[in-house]
């Protein structure tokens, strides 16, 4: 276990590995600046630092296998190439304020409020290979949530609000290919969706609100097929999915367990004692984990399963 500490004390939020081992951590809210920050997972040394005029990030991704990043807040929505040795450098921009979930060669943008509408853009052109806007007569009052993509690449999942005052929730698993609505899954409008993801074969869905457990549904029917439930009162504060299938959930009070979905059971919890943890990812070939602290560090381990 190694630990690195960001230049400015503050939750990140926002974590993930990139192939090579580099990490980018950042924080989604506007009361802490720094940007997106980048080390060497192996030395713990900075690499590079990204930052907006409004930092607060809502979503980062590497894409082509490493070669760009994908950032996006409040304000713009950015694609970086990553040449070796080099600073990042913008390849495209575009207006933010966005929900988005991103993997491979796309990014997949959900723009709620007067003009909702769905869209997937092609990496490294931003080109736009699809929009829904019309087809699902959604109101000016509908916004979008969390953004997730099946690894499997064939769909993906957001979380839908319709209404202003009293809020109806749900969970929506839609064709990747164009858009089109597969499976729609009322939640409960009282516990906000803060997160989803797939599992690794892209069978199940797993649904974070703040509670202590993780809500697992079938990614095609949308049936419930169990939870992960955490000992005690903490809450779930962030998922990951290694790419052999274990999901890892870190929870408030600075434990990380790891789960087998298939028989929903915990295979292991570590305790840093480091503090409350809140994300949590895996590299691409599964081999690092990383969870960020809400006090700028990011606890980083070598993965035995």
């Amino acid at each position: 276990m190694r630990i690195i500490q960001s230049s400015t004390s503050r939750p990140l939020d926002r974590l993930t590995i990139g192939p090579g081992g580099l990490i980018v951590a950042a924080y989604s809210q506007f009361t802490a600046a720094g940007g997106a920050e980048a080390w060497d997972a192996s030395t713990g040394a900075p690499v590079w630092r990204i930052a907006f005029e409004l930092d607060a990030f809502r979503y980062c991704s590497f894409l082509l296998g490493g070669a760009y990043l994908f950032v996006s807040n409040f304000e713009c929505d950015r694609l970086f190439a990553l040449p070796p040795g080099r600073e990042p450098v913008e390849v495209s921009q575009t207006k933010g304020g966005n929900e988005n979930a991103a993997a491979d060669d796309r990014v997949i943008v959900a723009r709620g409020g007067v003009a909702p509408a769905l869209s997937c853009w092609g990496v490294p052109d931003m080109n736009v290979r699809w929009v829904r806007d019309r087809e699902d007569r959604w109101n000016s009052d509908t916004y979008f949530g969390s953004v997730a993509l099946a690894p499997t690449g064939n769909r993906f999942a957001l979380s839908v609000y319709e209404g202003l005052a009293y809020p109806k929730q749900s969970v929506q698993v839609r064709d990747a290919a164009g858009g089109e609505l597969r499976v729609s899954v009322p939640m409960d409008s009282a516990s906000p969706v803060r997160q989803l993801a797939f599992t690794a074969d892209g069978v199940k869905l797993l649904v974070r609100t703040d509670s202590r457990k993780v809500q697992m549904c079938d990614a095609i029917t949308g049936a419930p097929v169990g939870e992960l439930v955490h000992p005690g009162r903490s809450f779930v504060t962030g998922i990951a999915v290694h790419p052999g299938g274990t999901v890892a959930c870190t929870r408030n009070d600075g434990t990380v367990t790891l789960w087998d979905t298939e028989k929903g059971k915990r295979a292991r919890t570590y305790d840093w004692k480091v503090g409350k943890l809140v994300s949590v990812a895996f590299s691409p070939d599964g081999a690092l984990a990383a969870a960020g602290t809400e006090d700028g560090k990011v606890i980083v381990w070598d993965v035995d399963l």
